[in-house]
């Protein structure tokens, strides 16, 4: 009986306590004899990128004295050939390092994107030396200097959240040369989602007494400061809605306007959906007067949902100080806007007549071709792949048809038409959305969100056009089939 327990419960627990042992033991030692050479290897490479991005440089001086955040190491060439930072951004996957050289005077002369964690055949083209377009990007930095925007360089397509990380980062190495070069004042980011509440309320209401008072309809807290100002919260919907609604605290100044915005986003995608609670996009609430300002408030390509959500909770914030406040200057923006909904109306409905997205409001495909490319003898070529369609016109224009899913995706893909002008920028969308669902899905072929395809010549633009809320699966569709036909004519049709 006791060898029967000895071999059938006790021994295979000792064998498995042993294996463990040893295996612990084992990767322990390898680990011990690795890391060091890992170490030593990305050492080497780095200072191989540091002569790379600055080859005039015959030795550096280590400086360690800087506070802006995202750095990791700042280098004085020894001869005074300039600079050279590295520093990073936050990426779809993790930090997103670079390498940035600069002049004295603060002109970038060249960046090197370093190793990263980002996808395979998207964020990791950046670290790609043979991939054009991310060689591209890394050139379009060249010769600049200040703080750059998203339209100064050349994002890559499709890759937006991996190419904006790599722009933060060169803007993180331009802060702290200014620092340590021009003896400007440190830029640092405060981590707003380790804050406590009270810490939170303070960055909102600087200076401020808060009591916090009853909350108002759509809100979840208010707090009332003896100088006239408020904090207010309020919960919506990001992408990850079912789990973690987003919390968001906007604080404002005795005259209504928004002095801040706080975000929770700690229940959305790393690196997509907290790009929420960034201080990018956060930044664009900072002086907003009523709800009329929010519309000057762009989403974040790729954190449509989580954005929007922001952005609804803020609208109730703002709500609800007016509800507080009804003879405030905010109160007064909401009034001048209702006044003048009439004439505006007016000009949206001439506008929409004018821009009606090229006439594109046909009955089938043979009208949407003629309307895509008005005058012109049309004929039908061999349709590239991922088409359906393809035919070319005698001014060299071209209109191309792809399909993609909507909501209604099981049944009924959607029919999409691209027109393109002999330059290769869209003359317009047209879309046959039937078997999307009324009044919702169907908004996908409305001229409203059409319009904002017209004049897009490459996949970048695409990241300027926005999801329609509440029909995002069907919008999201159309995109992916204009993307295609860009795709196809930039690759068959393109002089």
């Amino acid at each position: 009986m006791k060898n029967n327990i000895w071999e059938n419960m006790i021994k295979p627990i000792v064998v498995l306590v042993v294996i463990c042992i040893v295996a612990s033991a084992a990767l322990a030692a390898t680990n011990e004899v690795t890391a060091p050479i890992i170490a030593q290897q990305q050492a080497a490479a780095a200072n191989a990128a540091y002569l790379e991005v600055l080859p005039e440089a015959d030795g550096f001086e280590e400086v360690t004295d800087f506070q802006t955040s995202n750095v990791t190491k700042v280098l004085k060439a020894t001869n005074g050939a300039g600079w050279v930072i590295q520093s990073y951004g936050k990426g779809f996957g993790g930090d997103v390092p670079v390498v940035v050289a600069f002049d004295d005077a603060g002109t970038i002369l060249k960046v090197k994107f370093m190793e990263n964690s980002e996808t395979a055949g998207y964020g990791q083209k950046l670290a790609d030396a043979n991939d054009a377009d991310g060689q591209k990007l890394a050139q379009s930095f060249e010769g600049q200097s200040g703080t750059l925007e998203a339209s100064d360089v050349d994002l890559i397509g499709g890759v937006t959240v991996s190419s904006k990380a790599a722009l933060a980062a060169v803007n993180a190495a331009v802060n702290c040369f200014n620092e340590v070069a021009l003896g400007q004042e440190a830029t640092v980011e405060v981590d707003t989602s380790a804050l406590t509440p009270e810490e939170v309320r303070a960055m909102l209401a600087p200076g401020a007494t808060l009591t916090q008072i009853e909350a108002q309809e759509g809100t979840t807290e208010v707090w009332q400061g003896d100088d006239g100002i408020y904090v207010i919260y309020a919960k919506d919907n990001g992408y990850e809605y079912a789990s973690a609604p987003l919390n968001v605290a906007v604080g404002f100044a005795a005259d209504g306007s928004i002095t801040g915005v706080w975000v929770d986003a700690s229940g959305q995608t790393a690196g997509i959906g907290d790009q929420a609670a960034g201080e990018e996009y956060l930044s664009q609430y900072v002086g907003i007067l009523g709800e009329p300002g929010l519309d000057g408030v762009d989403t974040i390509a790729g954190a449509t949902e989580s954005t929007r959500g922001v952005k609804k909770a803020v609208r109730k914030a703002i709500k609800a100080y007016v509800a507080l406040n009804p003879d405030s200057a905010a109160a007064t923006a909401e009034e001048s806007t209702a006044d003048s909904t009439a004439t505006e109306s007016e000009a949206a409905e001439s506008t929409a007549q004018e821009t009606e997205n090229a006439g594109i409001v046909a009955a089938n495909a043979e009208e949407a071709r003629a309307a895509l490319a008005p005058g012109a003898t049309l004929t039908q070529v061999d349709a590239p792949e991922g088409l359906t369609e393809a035919w070319q016109g005698n001014d060299g224009s071209y209109v191309l048809f792809a399909e993609d899913f909507g909501y209604e995706y099981a049944t009924a893909p959607m029919n999409v038409a691209v027109g393109f002008a002999a330059d290769g920028s869209i003359t317009g969308v047209w879309v046959d959305a039937s078997g999307q669902t009324a009044g919702i899905g169907d908004k996908a072929a409305d001229a409203g969100y059409l319009s904002q395809y017209m004049g897009i010549s490459d996949e970048a633009g695409l990241d300027q056009v926005d999801t329609i809320a509440g029909a995002t699966q069907s919008s999201r569709g159309v995109k992916k089939a204009v993307r295609k036909c860009i795709k196809a004519y930039a690759a068959n049709f393109a002089s």
